[in-house]
């Protein structure tokens, strides 16, 4: 449990940290390398993570690893790891090809870009594919740490590869450099927190990793699992990671650049809810082996209700001061991203609330059934965001890209109801009908009081934004939260008071 609680800070104080630098200097990064530049940068960043995403692999680590331990058959552990790192390597390879091909197809497929903006596109594709490919056969690293309950290094890591980001990007940006500068400075810093890693699992873990295979029916039980999990994580790639290069056919790259900021906020909407779930999987896994279906939905229960508390005051928050908030941060030109991450943050509050429940379907080994689902409404998805985004602009391509993430959700609920027998039922009224009153309520007054109030200064919005905060946080106090969910906070504050006497 140590692992879990201090792991679970240090992800939040990332977080934290992360949001709070971003917000203060991506508007002046945009400011000196041009709101063009900054589109591009989004666009070569998702075209490479919709071509090398982990096929699967990282999840496979995770699940096998945990299953292997709460089984107690230590024994395959190495044969495994052997095994999965031969075909990450494999991967590569075959990933590098890609790469290749794609470079040569950069001005036919983005065809609506400029002659200079190609040039600078390409330059910024060499270096995240680059990066890509030395760094893509350490990602099961992250999974060895989960699955052995490493979670304090694993998130120091996390938190030393952010701060090394912002600082590199800053000084970079006062010595004048442009955008490929910027791509340059994430790529130092995640390769610092890769070798990072690697030191860690060497000393921690003490595992031994094979060069040749006894049990060669390893093979077949990674790719039974993992065939199903990359076509999930291929099939989501293609949902997000694809839309700013459909709005860079269907519109321009101004309109990537809008839309970036509301991906951002998005992203740290998972963030934050994530910051924890993957740390359950053993606790899952350890379930599952025993039996003991209905300790997932009490556990999905208890971390949901704590992230719906979290993720609400952030999403209500964002509804009430967002406008304000995004002109302030960006300027008068960004104001349609305030209503795209209205509307693409909504159904990620559902989706990242009910994390612990998707976690278990890996664990289950229920990945073909999400495989099939993730394909089926990423084609839809995706034709959804070509016809709104051509008819309704950026605004229609948001709402189409909201549509399909609920599509997600319900699909999901449907394999966790069905599959694995949670009870939803308990877990919609439990987690989202106690806290839906007050919410509106803060809603509504939330609007009024930034209606009566008027002024745009930031520390107007800071007065404003607390306003809602304790707004938030006092009704659902009283309203919604159980008396032993006060009766731990309370204590954890007691701890921190304690201690710091």
């Amino acid at each position: 449990m140590k692992q879990v609680k201090i792991g679970a800070i240090l992800s939040y104080l990332s977080i934290g940290i992360n949001i709070i630098l971003t917000l203060i200097y991506t508007p002046w990064m945009i400011e000196k390398i041009g709101q063009e530049h900054y589109g591009l940068y989004t666009l070569a960043t998702s075209l490479i993570s919709f071509v090398a995403f982990d096929f699967g692999m990282s999840a496979a680590v995770s699940r096998f690893l945990s299953k292997y331990r709460a089984d107690g058959d230590t024994g395959k552990i190495g044969e495994f790891l052997s095994a999965a790192f031969q075909i990450y390597f494999l991967i590569d390879i075959v990933l590098l090809i890609i790469f290749l091909l794609l470079y040569l197809l950069i001005e036919v497929i983005y065809s609506g870009l400029t002659p200079d903006e190609v040039i600078i596109f390409k330059q910024l594709y060499l270096i995240i594919a680059f990066y890509t490919f030395i760094s893509f056969p350490g990602m099961p690293l992250n999974g060895i740490l989960t699955a052995y309950e490493k979670f304090i290094p694993l998130k120091t890591s996390e938190l030393l590869q952010r701060l090394l980001t912002v600082a590199l990007v800053v000084l970079f940006l006062l010595k004048g450099a442009d955008v490929v500068y910027i791509v340059l400075a994430n790529t130092l810093a995640g390769i610092v927190g890769l070798l990072f890693r690697i030191a860690v699992v060497r000393k921690s873990t003490y595992i031994y990793i094979k060069l040749k295979n006894k049990y060669i029916g390893i093979y077949k039980e990674i790719f039974s699992f993992s065939i199903w999990s990359a076509i999930g994580n291929m099939a989501t790639n293609l949902t997000y990671s694809l839309v700013p290069s459909i709005f860079a056919i269907t519109l321009n790259s101004k309109a990537i650049a809008l839309y970036s900021p509301a991906s951002v906020l998005g992203s740290y909407f998972y963030s934050i809810a994530s910051a924890v779930n993957g740390m359950f999987l053993p606790t899952i896994s350890k379930y599952i082996a025993k039996d003991k279906e209905e300790e997932v939905t009490q556990l999905m229960i208890k971390v949901g209700r704590y992230q719906t508390f979290a993720l609400g005051l952030i999403y209500i928050g964002y509804v009430c001061i967002g406008d304000i908030f995004i002109r302030l941060w960006l300027g008068d030109g960004f104001s349609e991203s305030y209503l795209c991450a209205v509307f693409t943050m909504l159904p990620l509050f559902f989706r990242y609330t009910q994390q612990v429940g998707n976690t278990a379907i890996i664990a289950k080994n229920y990945v073909k059934e999400q495989g099939k689902l993730f394909m089926l409404v990423t084609v839809i998805g995706n034709i959804l965001v070509i016809i709104f985004s051509k008819n309704g602009g950026l605004i229609g391509g948001c709402i189409a890209l909201s549509i399909t993430t609920m599509l997600y959700v319900v699909g999901m609920n449907y394999i966790q109801l069905k599959k694995i027998n949670i009870d939803l039922k308990k877990f919609y009224r439990e987690c989202y009908s106690s806290a839906l009153f007050p919410a509106v309520i803060v809603l509504i007054l939330g609007r009024f009081i930034i209606a009566k109030m008027g002024n745009m200064e930031l520390q107007w919005l800071i007065i404003k934004g607390m306003i809602i905060g304790i707004l938030y946080v006092g009704l659902m106090w009283s309203m919604s939260m159980r008396r032993d969910e006060k009766a731990y906070i309370i204590y954890q504050f007691k701890r921190i008071f304690k201690n710091e006497v």
